[in-house]
């Protein structure tokens, strides 16, 4: 009888913890995760509500001296947090989230390089906002709330354009320097398009918290939300 008893506990607590993954709720204009003020968000309070987490990084100090705070990233469920150091807040407060609406979305860490995949958010959004919307879709639905888009596609268009009339070029043999010269200069190209391409979001900025919803700048479909606490604001 105790061990039915132990076995149907166990088997309630992981419904309930199924439960909450289940109803994970991001609303992105109260600033709640779950009805819980993103400001009173540190590494406990999501841990207890989302579980141990897939891969962890533990605050650091990188080599110029810069303390960044813990990483949390729970891969399944499309989300990755990102807390203050514990010597600047003991209590780690969030300072930054994303919330992936496509699946294999990739995220680099910037102390150690390694590369994270995520499958697509599990919970809901604002108006059951997913990865199918398009960016025009978004601002219509939300031109009351103050998301602004901030992208550049004049220029990334142009920036394409002349990384084609580039590749197109016809040039006779050139020495080993001059070729050194031409593959730098078509990868600061190519890093240029990738930088303008990450710049495609629309943004609504309200302390203390930033909220910018990024988009394909081809496809125009939502692929991510990052919700960011705005500089001194703890």
């Amino acid at each position: 009888m105790r061990k039915a008893a132990v076995t149907l506990f166990v088997a309630s607590a992981l419904f309930t913890a199924a439960s909450r993954a289940a109803e994970l709720s991001v609303d992105f204009l109260s600033g709640t995760l779950n009805g819980t003020n993103w400001g009173m968000l540190d590494v406990g309070s999501v841990t207890n509500l989302l579980g141990r987490p897939d891969v962890i990084r533990q605050p650091v100090k990188t080599p110029n001296g810069a303390k960044l705070g813990a990483v949390l990233c729970y891969k399944g469920k499309g989300m990755r947090f990102a807390f203050a150091h514990p010597q600047f807040n003991s209590s780690q407060p969030l300072l930054e989230l994303n919330v992936f609406l496509l699946g294999t979305t990739s995220a680099t860490d910037i102390v150690d390089g390694s590369t994270q995949s995520f499958g697509p958010f599990l919970g809901s959004l604002n108006n059951h906002v997913n990865s199918a919307w398009r960016i025009e879709q978004f601002l219509k639905a939300f031109q009351t709330s103050g998301f602004r888009d901030k992208s550049d596609p004049e220029k990334l268009a142009k920036m394409r354009s002349d990384y084609s009339k580039l590749l197109a070029m016809k040039v006779p043999p050139v020495s080993q320097s001059n070729q050194q010269v031409r593959d730098l200069v078509k990868e600061a190209f190519q890093n240029s398009i990738r930088n303008l391409e990450n710049q495609s979001f629309a943004e609504r900025e309200a302390s203390p918290w930033s909220v910018k919803v990024y988009y394909g700048p081809s496809s125009k479909t939502l692929t991510r939300v990052v919700i960011e606490r705005q500089l001194g604001s703890l």
